[in-house]
């Protein structure tokens, strides 16, 4: 059977979900398959016979095996009963050996329990034992006023009777606590007299120092007490002297504490341990003092600006120095170690200050307006300028006031101080640059006076870029409803126009001084000669004043000057070259050339690279100048749609002052009006023409 065969439909028949009518389909799918049907059929009887053979002779083997497992099965049945008994006198065996573990272990237990009860009553017994002994020995350390071994035997002995706290008392121990209390409170009075009599004598005795290890072996607030105790005899002094001493004198307190510190520190520094941290405890009681001497002082009289101002600032001062002086090490995300400040001391003294905030804020506008106006005063001077920042050096000098005003003002602890004193930081850095622009020089063509106007240009993006810096500090110490009122948009937006100002002004100097006397030279007569020099001197003035421009004037900054800079001379060029002055063909193919030239100078001058957004502009720009010769040089007939055709922008001014450029008369310049104007109707009215 050559088509069909059940060899190829094996997987079929082996199926699970086999199906006899979708089988005969697949084996028969049309008539002319019936032709095999009989060749199935024979292969079909073929394998039946197979199937039936084997199944013979697998039931004769397994009938030969059935007879012999009988045998086998036996034999496994008596093996069984066997280990079962095995196992049965096994189970008996081991319960036997359990009683026997269980009596024995019951009696170790019972025998441990016994120990372990010894144990505790032989250790109880010898602490209490070392109890009596140490409340002995501290009892006679004690009438010795041997502190430091009496700061031992009290650690020692409350350690013992921790150990007791939760047993029944006794009369053994009742008699020990009694006698430990009546001890303390020998030692604290007898330390209280010591210390008041030898650190506060005419001379300061050092063999006190014992006495505090005793101090932190009573625990509790006994150290803070006495810690308290010689912070109020050290600051009563200045008290009885300070209390009632002027704003203007506020430098007299903080040298006051310099001194007690130093003094502390000869006197008192081998008394007390490092880790008492006296110095920081003295200086906070002092501030706190402090801060009760100003308000009193405030709230008697209010006192003048000048007086509040060199108070208050001395006093921010102050704050600062004690922050840095008792910083710590911390180690930062980063794993490295840092110096954190100790910013407690903000405002500890500054809040005092509080309720006078309209005369500080009043203080600084006049204190800035003052340096204003003395910073117009040096705008002569060469030395106004920071060569290596190329920033206006009073501009630097402002924004470092501006910071630190901002750091005293957070001595107030209050928002309303800051917040008040943002606005008129933003007001000053606008009246700044106002003022010193105001002073800008003349003459671009002197190259200091070319510094100054490119640094006003760059202090002026200094301030607009720090002024998000500022606001942020700012923000940061504002109450919550005041946050979202600190905003810089609009000084931004001030500065940028400003800013723009500036570098327009600038481009249009350089031009006005360097590039437009070039253009005296050119007159309705002048030939080839006079218009290759005249491109000679647009690009050796170009080469001078951008070096110049290149050199102080900031990298940000620069960017924007290119692009005013070409635009102004590009204007410039077209009103005085093609202003309605005849130029003759024969200066055509000079003037082109010229252009080029331009071109090139100014490509390399501006330093653009091939391919780039800046060249792609200058090229365009100096092609706008080509396009407009290619139009004075046209025929007169076709000058009109090759302008409409060629220029991007359209403007009948600069058509008409082409025509004019080229000779044409006033009659014929007439007519060039009225066409271009009905030209251009055609063209709105049909665009797609």
């Amino acid at each position: 059977m050559n088509g069909i065969s059940l060899n190829d439909y094996q997987d079929s028949l082996l199926s699970d979900d086999f199906e006899t009518i979708s089988f005969l389909n697949a084996l028969f799918p049309s008539e002319a398959s019936l032709e095999f049907l009989g060749d199935i059929i024979n292969e079909v009887e073929r394998k039946t016979e197979d199937i039936d053979h084997e199944i013979s002779k697998s039931i004769r083997f397994y009938s030969n095996l059935g007879r012999n497992s009988n045998k086998i099965l036996e034999n496994a049945l008596n093996t069984i009963e066997e280990v079962d008994s095995r196992i049965t006198v096994l189970d008996t065996q081991s319960k036997d050996t359990e009683k026997v573990v269980a009596d024995v272990c019951g009696s170790i237990k019972s025998f441990d329990g016994a120990k372990k009860n010894l144990t505790d009553s032989i250790k109880c017994l010898k602490r209490l034992q070392m109890a009596s002994q140490a409340i002995a020995d501290l009892e006679l350390m004690a009438s010795q006023l041997n502190y430091s071994e009496c700061a031992d035997r009290l650690s020692a002995l409350d350690s013992l009777l921790e150990y007791f706290n939760t047993f029944d008392n006794n009369e053994i121990l009742s008699d020990i606590r009694k006698r430990v209390e009546i001890v303390k409170r020998q030692l604290r009075c007898a330390i209280s007299a010591d210390f008041e009599k030898k650190l506060f004598s005419k001379t300061v005795d050092p063999s006190i120092a014992p006495a505090c290890l005793l101090v932190d072996a009573f625990g509790g607030n006994y150290r803070s007490e006495i810690i308290e105790w010689f912070c109020i005899k050290t600051i009563d002094p200045y008290h009885i002297l300070f209390a009632k001493t002027p704003l203007n004198e506020t430098d007299r307190r903080y040298n006051w504490l310099k001194q007690a510190i130093d003094m502390f520190r000869i006197d008192f520094a081998s008394v007390f341990p490092p880790y008492w941290r006296m110095q920081y405890h003295i200086t906070k009681y002092f501030c706190i003092e402090t801060k009760q001497h100003i308000k009193e002082i405030l709230a008697k009289q209010k006192p003048s600006l000048q007086d509040f101002t060199f108070g208050f600032e001395q006093t921010a001062v102050f704050e600062k120095v004690l922050s840095e002086s008792f910083g710590v090490k911390v180690q930062n995300e980063k794993a490295e170690v840092e110096w954190k400040p100790a910013n407690e001391f903000i405002g500890i003294i500054g809040t005092a200050f509080a309720n006078y905030v309209e005369l500080y804020i009043e203080g600084e506008r006049s204190q800035i307006s003052r340096f204003i106006n003395e910073s117009k005063s040096q705008m002569r001077k060469t030395s106004c300028i920071d060569k290596e920042s190329r920033l206006l050096r009073t501009g630097i000098e402002l924004v470092q006031n501006m910071k630190s005003s901002i750091e005293k003002c957070s001595g107030f602890s209050v928002g309303s101080a800051i917040f008040e004193l943002f606005f008129v930081l933003k007001e000053s850095l606008l009246q700044y640059i106002n003022e010193i622009y105001s002073m800008k020089p003349p003459n671009l063509k002197i190259e200091p006076n070319l510094m100054v106007f490119c640094s006003i240009a760059n202090t002026t993006h200094y301030f607009f870029s720090i002024v998000d810096g500022l606001a942020i500090r700012i923000s940061q110490s504002v109450a919550e409803d005041q946050k979202p009122l600190v905003r810089i948009d609009d000084i931004k937006d001030q500065l940028s126009d400003m800013l723009r100002t500036q570098l327009k002004d600038l481009a249009d100097g350089i031009v006005f001084d360097y590039l437009l006397p070039c253009f005296e030279i050119i007159t309705p007569q002048s030939g080839p000669d006079e218009y290759s020099k005249f491109a000679f001197n647009v690009c050796s003035g170009i080469e001078k004043s951008l070096d110049w421009v290149r050199k102080w004037i900031c990298d940000e900054n620069f960017s924007t000057f290119r692009t005013l800079f070409i635009n102004t001379f590009s204007s410039k060029y077209s009103s005085n070259m093609f202003a309605g002055k005849p130029i003759s063909q024969n200066a055509f193919d000079a003037l082109a050339i010229g252009t080029d030239s331009i071109e090139k100078k100014l490509l390399d001058r501006f330093g653009v690279s091939s391919g780039s957004i800046q060249e792609k502009f200058i090229k365009e720009t100096l092609n706008s100048i080509r396009i407009s010769l290619r139009i004075i040089f046209s025929p007169k007939e076709t000058m009109l749609l090759m302008y409409l055709e060629l220029k991007k922008k359209h403007n009948k001014e600069e058509f008409i002052n082409l025509a004019k450029t080229k000779g044409v008369n006033a009659t014929e310049i007439t007519a060039l009006s009225l066409e271009y104007d009905q030209e251009v109707r055609k063209r709105r009215s049909n665009p797609k023409q």
